[in-house]
């Protein structure tokens, strides 16, 4: 129980650093991609399907769009 909860806390700690991230970085950055599919691969580890396809679909946008310009 102790294991599951420091690595929740882990999570929320580093779901906190990804936000502020996507945040500060300019919409054309191409690391913004790499945090929207960090933040995805976080809420699908915590059970949370339905936000992680939203940030993985937010990452491909990104990419997509930065690779076109």
């Amino acid at each position: 129980v102790a294991a599951r909860q420091r690595e929740l806390q882990l999570y929320a700690r580093a779901l906190e650093l990804y936000e502020l991230a996507v945040e500060t970085l300019p919409n054309e950055n191409r690391h913004l991609g790499d945090m929207y599919r960090a933040i995805g691969e976080i809420h699908e580890a915590e059970g949370r399907p339905a936000d992680a396809l939203e940030y993985f679909k937010r990452a491909l946008d990104v990419q997509s769009h930065v690779r076109q310009a």
